[in-house]
């Protein structure tokens, strides 16, 4: 069965989601969700809302997708049981204590792996089924050809992202809010700083250059459904309610005609909000369109363009399509840069007073008129007997339900109930989610009745109806029995100390001998570069750590594979769930590194063996809070975001045949901050954003017995020489322009 699923915001988006025939909602409650700042849902409102949900069929997933600190385990268990209580499909979870919980304490609910825990090949996808999740909300870099493998070789039900805003970071993994402004995209606060202005500082190319185009896989349903795909999800938990009935709407109008999607559904899609023109995202390797560089916000449809402006700035247009007065509109230059907008104003002589207007401008409607919104009902008939001894009975009946009430009314002196008064109280169905359609009966004896008798056997007999529905209601039961993954038995050490390299230049002799673990995450992956790094370390090469890249492909499997099935190395630096996998099956050395946001200790015990990062978002208290001493992020620049689309092609326009990729690229914000990005280089390319200040905490770690990592990412020798130095002595680095990151204060 295809799904079609639909973001709920606020009871109104819900409302509108099943006013157009969604299949399943997902929504968050006021805490533990990845959009905190929309109006969301609680735990004194959440059954009632379930119950309504269920009532026409619609499933209900909750979202507890954001890192969990230790601290609030107690709160989250409250949440969890609540909506266990409710009767709630699902969870989509990033968390493991979020995992744990869900299993102890709504053991029925079925558990979905959030897009958050960032599985996005088969690998991953084992994973994740290992720990218990029925389904997987695939990462939007996923491929059709991940997707084939994942239904191929596991028993997961696919849920995959068809349309809305997409992060340009891979998600789960983003830090940049976080350290930038303080608002962690992971605890559901961020704050977008990839929709701000950039300059390039090699190409000196500006623009909205980490602002990625809206999703739109309208057109690509059938391909998708053929490759395994069994849930179309549509992003939107922040949007307004009429973009929600537009989208869920539309989509479901394609999936009916036969995944056929026509030019008026897609002007439909483009005129409940467009940014960027639409994107086919990284599963459809539409790197060209993945940005909406020019325009941060929304186009909205192309309806006409400036065919002349007169002196007086009047405007002649020439219409594609209807806009009237009022509407939201923006005027686009003949280089796609906004120019201008707002309310579209009224016409005179046949001219528009449009400002900045210039003949070939484009005119772009951004908003329809204000949105009715509906509320769907469930139709109801009603038939009712007064029979010869004066027992009333009424049968309120939805399809192959139906509840019936009954009373003994007392005989008429004077007037007794006639039709209309009969057929008026029990026609009333006030806020209720029923509305009657119609009214029938017979009246064999004269008898009276108070309204109010009417009105309250009515309201029984809604409330009944309203239970004999909820009660034919199927739950997909949570009946599986995952594997065991806790670890038991784990090693504890102290003061330890991890650096990453991209090469062996980077080594000292000290490094080599005193370092406890060598992380190698090398600018060209290959049996080659990986074999000559451990002939470097020698004797010590059992200290070596290859670090896996966030997103990887299959082909990028096969290669790494083959690095560990040839070159010796014995240990594998784990950033995402499939990087855990693989070192499980070939029996190597695991270190979970702080990409996988370990923030407590049942993520410690189910993503980790004896060596982890801790997540770099935890204060000093919050790292203590462990039962074993975890490595700290203490010193280096710091990747804010992993990207898969290809950074050199959007800035060069050059593609892979004539790559003009040399030493990486330079972002510049407009606080004059700079980002350094750099390449990794696989079967696929990736690149990664990092921290425009150095993160430098050795005047805050010399008392801690934490192991720390420090990442040596473009350093030289003697440079990462002397700090390792600093670290080992436990001494303070003159670091200039240096961040404590969220050691002192944390975030929310």
């Amino acid at each position: 069965m295809i799904e079609i699923l639909a973001p709920a915001g606020d009871l109104i988006s819900l409302k509108s989601a099943i006013a157009s025939d969604t299949d399943a909602v997902y929504l968050g409650l006021s805490a533990f969700n990845a959009r905190i700042k929309a109006e969301n849902f609680t735990t004194e409102n959440i059954k009632d809302t379930v119950d309504y949900c269920h009532l026409f069929g619609v499933k209900v997933y909750v979202t507890i997708n954001i890192a969990v600190k230790e601290s609030e385990k107690e709160e989250l268990k409250n949440i969890i049981v609540a909506c266990g209580q409710a009767n709630v499909d699902a969870f989509i979870i990033t968390d493991m204590l979020a995992l744990e919980l869900a299993k102890e304490f709504a053991p029925k609910v079925r558990l979905h792996a959030s897009t958050q825990f960032g599985v996005c090949n088969a690998e991953g996808a084992k994973f994740a089924e290992s720990l218990g999740f029925s389904r997987v909300v695939l990462s939007r870099e996923a491929t059709i050809e991940e997707i084939k493998k994942i239904k191929a070789e596991t028993n997961l039900e696919i849920e995959y992202f068809v349309h809305g805003a997409l992060c340009v970071a891979f998600s789960g993994k983003c830090l940049m809010s976080s350290f930038i402004n303080g608002g962690s995209g992971n605890r559901g606060r961020c704050l977008q700083p990839c929709r701000l202005f950039y300059t390039e500082k090699t190409t000196g190319k500006q623009g909205y250059l980490l602002s990625t185009s809206d999703l739109c896989l309208a057109e690509n349903l059938k391909e998708l459904y053929n490759a395994g795909v069994s849930s179309f999800k549509i992003e939107g938990r922040l949007r307004r309610p009429e973009y929600v009935f537009k989208t869920v709407s539309t989509y479901k109008k394609i999936v009916k005609n036969g995944f056929i999607a026509q030019k008026n559904d897609i002007n439909a899609l483009k005129s409940a909000y467009n940014r960027g023109n639409f994107t086919k995202g990284y599963s459809f390797d539409d790197t060209k369109n993945i940005m909406s560089e020019k325009v941060q916000g929304n186009i909205g449809l192309l309806v006409g363009k400036v065919a002349s402006v007169d002196k007086q700035g009047y405007a002649e247009i020439r219409f594609f399509d209807k806009i009237s007065e009022g509407q939201g509109y923006k005027l686009l230059d003949e280089n796609g840069f906004e120019k201008s907008g707002g309310a579209f104003p009224k016409a005179k002589n046949g001219k528009y007073p449009i400002i900045g207007a210039k003949p070939g401008y484009e005119i772009r409607k951004t908003s329809d008129a204000e949105f009715t919104f509906f509320e769907k009902k469930i139709p109801v008939k009603v038939k009712y007997l007064i029979d010869e001894k004066g027992k009333f009975s009424a049968t309120y009946e939805h399809k192959e339900f139906s509840y019936t009430v009954s009373s003994d009314f007392e005989k008429a002196q004077n007037k007794p109930l006639d039709e209309m008064t009969i057929t008026d109280s029990l026609s009333k169905t006030g806020d209720t989610c029923f509305v009657v359609e119609k009214v029938s009966g017979k009246i064999l004896s004269d008898v009276f009745a108070q309204r109010s008798v009417l009105n309250s056997l009515r309201r029984d007999a809604l409330d009944g109806l309203k239970e004999e529905i909820l009660k034919s209601y199927i739950f997909a039961k949570n009946d599986e029995k995952p594997l065991e993954t806790i670890i038991k038995n784990r090693n504890n050490y102290n003061n330890l100390i991890a650096v990453e390299v991209q090469n062996e230049n980077q080594l000292s002799r000290r490094i080599i001998d005193e370092a406890d673990a060598i992380v190698f995450f090398p600018d060209e992956f290959s049996e080659k570069s990986v074999s000559s790094f451990l002939s470097f370390l020698g004797d010590k090469k059992d200290k070596a750590y290859l670090k896996l890249t966030v997103n990887a492909r299959e082909n990028d499997i096969a290669l790494y594979e083959r690095i560990i099935k040839n070159t010796g190395i014995s240990g594998i630096y784990a950033t995402n769930p499939y990087g855990i996998y693989l070192a499980r099956k070939y029996n190597l050395k695991l270190f979970s590194g702080y990409e996988l946001n370990i923030f407590n200790d049942i993520d410690k015990n189910l993503l980790s063996d004896d060596l982890f990062v801790a997540s770099a978002e935890l204060t000093e208290k919050e790292l203590k809070t462990f039962s074993t001493t975890p490595f700290v992020f203490a010193y280096g620049y710091l990747p804010l975001m992993n990207l898969s689309h290809c950074a050199s092609q959007l800035l060069t326009g050059k593609t892979c045949k004539n790559c003009a990729y040399k030493n990486g690229f330079t972002y510049v914000d407009r606080k004059n901050y700079e980002f350094k990005i750099l390449r990794n280089r696989a079967a696929n390319c990736y690149f990664t954003l990092y921290n425009s200040k150095i993160h430098d905490i050795s005047s805050k770690v010399k008392s801690n017995s934490f192991n720390l990592y420090l990442n040596m990412l473009q350093l030289s020798r003697d440079e990462a020489d002397n700090v390792f130095a600093a670290f080992k002595d436990k001494l303070s680095l003159t670091t200039r322009d240096k961040t404590n990151g969220h050691f002192i204060n944390g975030v929310l």
